[in-house]
């Protein structure tokens, strides 16, 4: 089982939530080799904090640039764990002109953000943009990095995963 975008929102942290929402993880991944989840080297928006993670016997078992960590959790003690595709180990993104933006509806707010916000300020900012959106699983195979949710890259390098793109874009562009 892959758990994607793990969190608790504001008012509802600290109250046991994130551990009843693993153990319903566990429950629902019986009969599975058990649990992955995409994180970072430290608490990032949008990801599971990596000390949940562990705190809750997950390990890491694979990692690619420039942040990105893969833990798991066995429930089949045979099994092996996954691997993050070397294609996603990179961290850069082959476009080094611009803006280029990833990102898939498994969030409902990514499309909104990337082909309205994102494409306004690029547009605001006469920087060239391309987008590309994960429709499939062939789309997720080519992404540099292991995250298909939303990324933004700046001339190939990873910018930020967040959805709210334009401080950190202004710290870059000016």
């Amino acid at each position: 089982m892959v758990i994607n975008c793990f969190w608790v929102s504001g008012q509802f942290k600290g109250k046991g939530n994130g551990k009843k929402l693993l153990e319903q993880c566990l429950a629902d991944s019986k009969g599975m080799d058990g649990i992955v989840a995409v994180s970072s080297d430290k608490k990032r928006p949008f990801m599971t904090d990596p000390k949940f993670l562990k705190h809750h016997g997950f390990e890491i078992i694979d990692e690619a640039k420039p942040y990105f960590k893969l833990w798991g959790l066995k429930t089949n003690p045979n099994a092996e764990f996954p691997k993050f595709m070397e294609s996603a180990k990179s961290g850069k993104c082959p476009n080094i002109k611009g803006i280029t933006a990833y990102y898939s509806n498994s969030c409902p707010f990514t499309e909104f953000y990337t082909n309205e916000l994102l494409r306004e300020y690029a547009k605001n900012k006469n920087v060239p943009l391309e987008i590309n959106h994960i429709k499939s699983r062939e789309d997720s195979l080519k992404m540099p990095i292991p995250w298909v949710i939303n990324s933004v890259f700046y001339k190939g390098e990873l910018v930020t995963l967040e959805m709210k793109v334009e401080r950190h874009l202004d710290k870059l562009i000016g």
